[in-house]
């Protein structure tokens, strides 16, 4: 059960809460020399989105530099999110990503170049492409789900695939 729901309080409300929270830490995150990274979580069979692609951008246009992105792959798809758009919208504000696709349905944590998954190889490559044009900075994480298929030489050739993508 959703505790804001249930104190009749709606999605809005928890948008703008969060986006109080994060700024409260901002001076914290600053007198430290530290950055903090907000993740898009969420997704409809969860029912569970907290914000949208417009929302979670605008999130960004309003909270102190301290506060950067990681975007998740699998749950932008999930979302339906164009992510060459948020990429270059977000630019240096993306601290990391985190590498994996999806059935479209769960966030399932399959591998980035998964034959099964929602998006093709070029569509894959044009992500990396993005990211490695707007964000050249941030960290490339794959977070693959424990499977028997994911193994030392998948990862590896994931890993030459997205080097190659991005012009390593």
């Amino acid at each position: 059960r959703d505790y804001y729901a249930s104190r009749g309080l709606g999605d809005v409300y928890k948008r703008q809460r969060s986006a109080q929270v994060l700024s409260f830490w901002a001076p914290l995150l600053r007198e430290r020399n530290m950055r903090g990274t907000v993740e898009n979580v969420g997704y409809p069979a969860r029912k569970n989105v907290l914000f949208s692609q417009e929302e979670f951008i605008a999130l960004f246009e309003i909270l102190p530099p301290e506060w950067g992105c990681l975007i998740d792959i699998g749950h932008a798809l999930l979302n339906h999110w164009d992510l060459p758009e948020v990429i270059q919208k977000l630019g240096s504000r993306i601290h990391g990503y985190h590498l994996n696709q999806n059935d479209g349905v769960h966030d399932s944590h399959l591998s980035y170049y998964a034959p099964e998954g929602i998006i093709s190889k070029k569509e894959a490559d044009q992500i990396i492409q993005a990211a490695a044009f707007y964000s050249p900075n941030a960290n490339l994480i794959l977070e693959y789900g424990p499977y028997e298929w994911i193994c030392k030489e998948g990862i590896y050739e994931d890993f030459r695939k997205i080097c190659q993508a991005a012009g390593c």
